[in-house]
C-alpha cells in the first residue's frame, strides 16, 4: 500500500532554499510542547486568508496574526450573499465568491471590482493573483490581478475543476482535482498541466498539499497520498464519503467523514492512528489545527488531542449551538452558530472568542461573544485584526460582517 520512500520534511526544506518563508513544527502558540506539536513544519504563514482553510494544508489556523479583542462589529456587506460562501482575505481585500467574485476593501467593505464566476470553485489567492477555477464547457483557472481584477491568464484543464487549487511549497505548481476523478498538476510559469493521476471516487472537497505530498479525499472514502510529481505514495478507504477536506499536519492526516467520525492517519504510510469517539462530531468535518488540537463545531465546540483522539475540552452557548467550521487567529479560536435569545421564535446568531486552551476551570474558555441577526456562519476567515462570518439577517438577506 506504501511506496518504499518517502520525501522527508528536511530535504524538501533544503530543496526550497534559504530565501523560502517557511514556518517550523513545534510553533510555540498557545504554550505546546514543541514535541508534542503536529503543526505542518512548512506551511507560508502568509497574512490574511487566502484560501477556505487558510493554507495548503487546511488547517484553519493562522498563527501570527491577532484576532479581534472584544467582538465589536465594525461593517456588513451590502450585498446578499448565498448559504455556500467562504470569504478570502488577502493583501487587505476581502474576497466574496459566490455567482459573482466580489473583491471588496477589509477597512469599510467597499466593493473594489467584481467578475461573473459562472459555474465557479472556491477561488484561492497567490502573490497577488486570485486563481478562479471554471468549471464550464471550456474548464480553466482563470487569473485575475488581485488589485483591479485585470484578467491575466486562462490555464486549459482537462476537465471541470471540483477544488480550489492548492500549491507547491515553492509556489511553482497549482494541484486541482477535476470530473472524471482525477488530480492534475499545473506549472503556473508555463501556463502547461503537467501531469494528471487517476483516483478511484471523485474529489469533492480541498486537496491538502505539503513537503512534496498531495493528499485527495474521494466520495467514496478513499485518502489518496501521491507525490508532488503524480505517483502514488499510498492511499487507504475509512468506509466514509468524504464531506470536509483533508488536514495535512507534520506526522498525520486528519479526516472525517460522513458518519461524522474523525481519523488520524500515518502520514508515511497511512495506516491508522486513532479514531475518535462517536461523539465527536466535527460539523461538515470541516475542523481547525493548530498543531496539538482539532477544533470541531458540530453543535458544540470539540478540542480533540491531535495525538490520541481524546476530547480535551468542550463548550457549547446555554441554550444555543455551535454550527461552524471553525478558526484559530492567533491565541484566539473563532467559531459561530446560534444563541438562544429567550423567544421561541427570535434566536440569535452567535459569533464567539474563546480560548483555545480551555480557559479556566470556573470561567470556562469564552472571551467575547456578539450576537447579531438570527444565525451566523458557518464558514469563518480572519485577517488585518479582523474575522468575517456570513450571518442570516431578519430580512431574509445574509451578508458577510466584519468584527474586530
Amino acid at each position: 500500500m506504501s511506496s518504499p520512500s518517502t520525501p522527508t520534511r528536511r530535504s524538501f526544506l533544503a530543496a526550497l532554499g534559504t530565501g523560502a518563508a517557511v514556518g517550523s513544527a513545534g510553533c510555540t502558540a498557545f504554550g505546546d510542547d514543541p514535541a508534542r506539536s503536529d503543526y505542518p513544519e512548512g506551511v507560508r504563514f502568509d497574512a490574511g486568508w487566502p484560501t477556505a482553510r487558510h493554507d495548503d494544508a487546511n488547517t484553519a489556523a493562522v498563527l501570527g496574526e491577532d484576532g479581534p479583542t472584544d467582538g465589536t462589529v465594525e461593517w456588513r456587506t451590502d450585498f446578499a450573499v448565498g448559504p455556500g460562501v467562504r470569504p478570502l482575505v488577502a493583501n487587505g481585500h476581502l474576497l466574496v465568491a459566490d455567482d459573482v467574485l466580489r473583491v471588496l476593501d477589509v477597512e469599510g467593505g467597499a466593493v473594489q471590482w467584481s467578475a461573473p464566476l459562472p459555474e465557479g470553485v472556491s477561488p484561492a489567492v497567490l502573490d497577488g493573483t486570485v486563481y478562479v477555477p471554471e468549471a464550464t464547457d471550456d474548464p480553466a483557472l482563470v487569473q485575475y490581478a488581485l488589485d483591479d481584477g485585470t484578467e491575466n491568464g486562462r490555464i486549459a484543464l482537462p476537465a471541470r475543476p471540483t477544488t480550489p487549487p492548492a500549491f507547491s511549497n515553492d509556489r511553482e505548481t497549482a494541484f486541482v482535482a477535476v470530473d472524471g476523478g482525477e488530480v492534475c498538476a499545473v506549472d503556473l510559469s508555463s501556463g502547461t498541466v503537467e501531469w494528471t493521476r487517476e483516483v478511484p471516487g471523485e474529489v469533492r472537497v480541498p486537496l491538502a498539499v505539503n513537503l512534496g505530498v498531495v493528499v485527495a479525499a474521494t466520495t467514496t472514502g478513499e485518502v489518496h497520498c501521491l507525490t508532488t510529481t503524480g505517483e502514488q505514495f499510498w492511499w487507504r478507504n475509512v468506509h466514509a464519503r468524504m464531506e470536509g477536506p483533508p488536514v495535512l499536519g507534520d506526522r498525520r492526516v486528519y479526516v472525517g467523514g460522513l458518519e461524522r467520525s474523525l481519523r488520524a492517519l500515518d502520514r508515511q504510510n497511512g495506516s491508522l492512528v486513532w479514531e475518535a469517539d462517536d461523539d465527536v462530531t466535527p460539523f461538515d468535518e470541516a475542523v481547525a489545527f493548530d498543531g496539538r488540537h482539532l477544533y470541531t463545531g458540530g453543535g458544540s465546540v470539540q478540542a480533540v488531542d491531535a495525538a490520541t483522539g481524546e476530547v480535551a475540552w468542550s463548550w457549547q452557548p446555554d441554550g444555543g449551538s455551535v454550527r461552524c467550521s471553525p478558526a484559530v487567529v492567533g491565541e484566539t479560536l473563532v467559531v459561530s452558530g446560534q444563541a438562544h435569545s429567550g423567544h421561541e421564535s427570535a434566536d440569535l446568531g452567535l459569533v464567539a472568542g474563546l480560548d483555545p486552551t480551555g480557559g479556566e476551570l470556573l470561567s470556562g474558555p469564552e472571551r467575547w461573544r456578539v450576537e447579531l441577526g438570527n444565525y451566523a456562519g458557518h464558514a469563518v476567515a480572519a485577517g488585518v485584526g479582523r474575522v468575517f462570518v456570513r450571518v442570516s439577517s431578519v430580512d431574509g438577506k445574509p451578508r458577510v460582517v466584519a468584527i474586530r
